[in-house]
């Protein structure tokens, strides 16, 4: 028996653990208030190259039961918290960091259905994040008040 069928506890609480750190909901409350200090570039840095260690581990503690059932509810969080926590807010970091836990429930979704294909949606999030990242850094908006009204913004129109 491999250490994964013969020991499901441990890895469920290393699976939390991990999905702690990737700011997953409903262990995500962290995420929005680090955000909010931060600059741009470390922003990029939590959202992409932070999760990458933490999901690889997650991918191949994957393979018990329960650890299953725990991941299902982490997506049903992720896709809740991510669409609704956002729209009460005007900062564009917080805005982010609630698309970001949004974007964990693909993942995770992905990441359950034991294929690579996780990888591959994350490596194209994290393309496209840090595009938009670069543009927002380069507009200087924090808000979307700002970023509306400058005339700095690729935003606006």
């Amino acid at each position: 028996a491999s250490f994964h069928a013969s020991v499901p506890l441990p890895a469920t609480i290393i699976t939390m653990a991990l999905l702690l750190k990737s700011g997953a909901a409903p262990s995500h409350q962290w995420v929005p208030a680090v955000v909010e200090g931060l600059h741009w570039s470390l922003v990029a840095l939590l959202m992409t190259v932070q999760k990458l260690n933490p999901l690889f581990l997650i991918f191949f503690l994957l393979k018990t039961d329960l650890v299953y059932k725990i991941m299902f509810l982490y997506v049903t969080f992720s896709a809740l918290v991510g669409a609704v926590g956002g729209l009460s807010h005007t900062s564009l970091r917080k805005i982010t960091a609630y698309s970001a836990i949004a974007h964990m429930s693909w993942v995770l979704a992905t990441l359950m259905c034991d294929s690579w294909l996780w990888l591959a949606y994350f490596l194209l999030y994290s393309l496209v994040l840090i595009s938009l990242l670069s543009l927002l850094s380069y507009s200087e908006s924090s808000t979307l008040t700002h970023l509306v009204t400058t005339n700095k913004s690729y935003l606006s129109f």
